[in-house]
């Protein structure tokens, strides 16, 4: 995944950073598409937490942020 990191975009990276300084861990993180550089990423933890995060170039589906450039996912899903 490392190399991948590089691909990551400024929208994903951002939520990714602010997941860090909450210590929200992804669970998961993998690229989806490597033509398009999309992103898939998990996190367990509670949906709710996506309101209080501030995101910006991404919509709000359920309990899923899409990136409006690349179509990364983030899924936030309580275990």
């Amino acid at each position: 995944m490392e190399n991948e990191n590089q691909y990551i975009c400024p929208v994903m990276q951002s939520l990714i950073n602010q997941l860090k300084e909450r210590n929200i861990p992804l669970a998961e993180s993998r690229m989806s598409d490597y033509h398009f550089h999309e992103f898939y990423f998990r996190v367990n933890a509670n949906p709710e937490i996506i309101k209080t995060l501030h995101i910006e170039g991404a919509k709000v589906i359920d309990n899923d942020i899409v990136c409006d450039c690349h179509w990364s996912i983030m899924r936030f899903k309580e275990d």
